[in-house]
């Protein structure tokens, strides 16, 4: 690679790489945590101290051999990539739009496909905490049902669509019980969403058979099920 073309990768960043990739047709997004910061969600995303770009295929790719020097001219920019193409069918593209960002635009997921991401990933992670997923779900502005009936009938992997549910369900909102479960496969057998020693070992959730971490008692306190004792309401 000569000079040039480093130095041009070398000042590219990852908006303008990402736009690059998607002009050449490459049908990759910017989603999860990174797009619910872009959404206005900053603080929600879980690491917004120390922000990762997360960008989401849901086809195979090979990259092109220009990104994969950009990534290695730029360490410090902090990029992880998921391959989802056996996570969702068919791809939710039509789930994501436009937005003009560092003067490129490209495409982020919308919500409701952007906070499913969230969820895999976190599961990926082995995560146990959902407090913020919890709290999306909950805002009234998610309540595109069309998008969210057939995301959760497209997506393969039953541990997020039931931690998904679970989290609506609890939060009592109306557009939950909207949503025609029958045609969302959940698979059989015990879900594990929580770890062993988590206080207070976890909580089963008969419907959707599933071991999940509890609310801790700071949230249970500022959501007003205990008293300042820590006692139960």
């Amino acid at each position: 690679m000569n000079m040039q073309n480093n130095n041009l990768l070398e000042s590219m960043h990852w908006a303008e790489a990402l736009n690059k990739l998607q002009q050449e047709g490459y049908k990759i997004h910017c989603g999860g945590e990174m797009a619910l910061d872009l959404l206005g969600w900053t603080h929600f995303a879980r690491y917004n101290n120390d922000l990762w770009t997360t960008l989401f295929h849901y086809q195979p790719i090979q990259f092109p051999f220009w990104f994969n020097e950009w990534r290695e001219c730029n360490p410090q920019i902090k990029v992880s990539i998921f391959d989802f193409s056996a996570i969702c069918l068919p791809e939710p593209n039509i789930n994501c739009f436009e937005i003009y960002n560092k003067f490129v635009n490209f495409y982020v997921s919308k919500l409701e496909l952007a906070i499913l991401e969230l969820i895999q990933v976190q599961s990926l992670r082995d995560s146990y905490i959902y407090e913020e997923e919890r709290e999306i779900i909950e805002n009234p502005f998610f309540e595109e049902l069309s998008i969210l009936q057939v995301l959760l009938q497209n997506w393969v992997d039953i541990k997020t669509k039931r931690i998904f549910l679970y989290l609506a369900r609890e939060g009592g909102l109306d557009w939950y019980g909207k949503l025609n479960l029958e045609l969302i496969t959940l698979g059989e057998g015990l879900i594990i969403a929580t770890k062993e020693g988590d206080y207070p070992g976890g909580k089963f959730d008969k419907e959707y058979n599933l071991m999940i971490t509890p609310l801790s008692d700071y949230q249970l306190l500022e959501r007003g099920f205990l008293d300042e004792n820590l006692g139960l309401l």
